[in-house]
């Protein structure tokens, strides 16, 4: 597994949180803020981000909560990696065994075939 996990709005043509702050503050440019309505208009997700944002009483805490969602969403994934690697550890060695003893049982027919078919 990749060891970094990527922000919820990191490599996508969405808004940064930034834009959706600045936007909801009024801080845009006439040029970006039409760039972001437009975005808005085709992007759910970011509307219902800047409309949950224009409800927050302090836009600065949304980075904070943006950043433990982030730290909450990697902790999650990093158990489930744990649990994933156990688990096909796990099927790995019972596979492994299941050959064996597949192996074995060959053999064993082998040798009592061929010890049947020599008396």
């Amino acid at each position: 597994m990749d060891k970094t996990v990527s922000h919820i709005f990191d490599s996508t043509h969405c808004l940064s949180p930034a834009e959706m702050i600045d936007y909801v503050r009024g801080n845009l440019s006439a040029e970006e803020r039409y760039r972001v309505e437009a975005h808005l208009n085709s992007c759910s997700f970011c509307s219902d981000a800047v409309d949950g944002l224009t409800h927050i009483q302090d836009p600065d805490g949304f980075s904070l909560a943006l950043q433990h969602m982030h730290h909450h969403f990697k902790k999650q994934l990093q158990e489930k990696h744990k649990f994933f690697m156990k688990s096909y550890r796990t099927q790995l060695y019972l596979v492994l065994i299941i050959i064996v003893i597949l192996a074995i049982l060959l053999f064993a027919f082998y040798l009592v075939h061929f010890t049947i078919l020599r008396h």
